[in-house]
């Protein structure tokens, strides 16, 4: 059994991965640019009924152009929908790797194994004929 030696430089891995791991900017952008274009949206369709109120516009191409509007609406939406649950997986992934720091931090110098920690960080281990063990490590905790 070896200490963990460089248990300060582990730690400082593991916090720039979870930064790198649940950064979120990327994707409230998206919502954002999603979000924008769907006002705009909504205003053109505000602005078609207005004109079809106004007889500006014959029924054939208002119930054509209203429906584009709409299914490009709800697509929108959609997209929006899938965004921010992306979001919240990642700040839910974030929670649970946090949890796993902190117990890791916790821990002290590790000289000997320590259930404790073998539990949070491995989710199972798979026998190789050839290759000997390969390790699962847990994505969530």
């Amino acid at each position: 059994n070896r200490v963990i030696t460089s248990k300060d430089q582990v730690l400082t891995d593991i916090r720039m991965l979870i930064t790198t791991l649940t950064d979120t900017r990327e994707l409230e952008e998206r919502e954002s640019s999603a979000g924008k274009e769907l006002e705009a949206v909504s205003a053109l369709m505000r602005k078609l009924v207005d004109n079809y109120a106004r007889a500006l516009i014959e029924q054939n191409v208002y119930d054509d152009r209203y429906a584009e509007l709409l299914e490009h609406s709800r697509l929108l939406e959609e997209e929006i929908g899938k965004i921010e649950e992306q979001r919240e997986q990642r700040k839910a992934r974030k929670r649970e790797l946090d949890a796993c720091y902190k117990v890791l931090k916790a821990a002290g110098p590790i000289v000997e194994f320590n259930e404790e920690l073998w539990n949070v960080v491995v989710e199972n281990i798979t026998i190789q004929e050839k290759s000997g063990l390969e390790f699962s490590i847990r994505t969530t905790i």
